[in-house]
């Protein structure tokens, strides 16, 4: 069975579940997202929650006067730079194998990435073997590419703020996406959306 679980539709909802007015709500918004992006690349809790600490610390120890408006692309910057570090110390580069039952403030974490995709949980969840195929697909991605996935399909960054997050050109960013999503698409029976690599 085939499910579209990943889209390029995001940036209204972005925006609408998304409006803090001060660091402390900013943080709150969006530390769970961190999270999960630490998890997914470090494949370890307490590595995930040590790199998303760091990366809020040094948000706020650098950014604080910035307006909240500016605050995501940066706290995403900073989070890579965190997790790019983090692999850099662990030359840690084997195999994720990915599995259920992991649990994430008492959610499934199944639940909580669908949220984050912004799709219909009940119907995800209907279609768990499509998911657990995707985060696998995605985990098997190298570091670059499952970075640039998230920013543009999950978070709906713009290649070009994609590029100034991972610091990189746009050509690079164009190139790896299409790379990852001919990868996902390959490997999975998943239909993705948005084929707007070029855009």
């Amino acid at each position: 069975m085939k499910a579209e679980v990943l889209h390029t539709d995001t940036k209204e909802q972005t925006q609408a579940i998304m409006r803090p007015n001060s660091m402390d709500e900013f943080i709150r918004s969006t530390q769970k997202i961190a999270y999960r992006i630490a998890f997914l690349s470090t494949r370890n809790r307490e590595d995930a929650l040590d790199v998303v600490q760091d990366t809020i610390v040094k948000l706020i120890q650098n950014y604080r006067d910035k307006p909240v408006g500016e605050l995501k692309p940066l706290l995403f910057r900073i989070l890579n730079t965190k997790l790019t570090d983090w692999h850099r110390k662990r030359n840690f580069r084997s195999k994720f194998h990915w599995f259920l039952g992991t649990q994430d403030d008492d959610q499934n974490l199944l639940e909580n990435i669908a949220v984050d995709l912004g799709l219909d949980v009940e119907q995800t969840l209907e279609h768990e073997r499509d998911m657990v195929e995707l985060l696998t697909a995605l985990s098997e991605l190298s570091e670059r590419q499952r970075q640039v996935v998230i920013l543009r399909h999950w978070q709906g960054f713009s290649v070009q703020e994609t590029a100034d997050i991972l610091k990189c050109s746009q050509g690079s960013i164009k190139t790896h996406l299409h790379r990852a999503l001919n990868a996902l698409q390959t490997n999975t029976k998943i239909i993705i959306s948005g084929d707007d690599y070029e855009t």
